[in-house]
């Protein structure tokens, strides 16, 4: 599928039928894994770095909703603390949270 462009989070669940008409409540975050996202004015409130994984770990806000965005350590500055970012990657698990992994043409300060 292509990019979907999205706010954090529309509602937590979407409710499915089965092929008998049976309904369950599915995660968004479980339905969304692997898809690719596009988010914006995501407020950066802290950067962790797992230098044995060059990877960046940057706790991110958007109307009160925290998550965890990956990035590669090499494109992630200090600096980027207190800022907004917009971002391009994959949804997936970390940690047992939902995060979006991004690559470095993925990862860009909003203006």
């Amino acid at each position: 599928t292509g990019v979907q462009t999205c706010a954090l989070p529309i509602s937590p669940f979407s409710l499915l039928a089965d092929e008998n008409g049976e309904e369950a409540a599915y995660a968004h975050a479980d339905l969304a894994q692997n898809t690719s996202v596009e988010l914006h004015k995501l407020h950066v409130l802290s950067i962790s770095r797992d230098d044995e994984n060059s990877r960046a770990y940057l706790t991110v806000e958007q109307d009160g909703q925290q998550m965890t965005v990956i990035a590669p350590s090499s494109f992630v500055t200090d600096e980027m603390v207190g800022q907004s970012i917009t971002v391009r990657g994959f949804v997936e698990h970390s940690s047992g949270s939902v995060a979006v992994r991004v690559y470095e043409t993925g990862l860009l300060l909003a203006e």
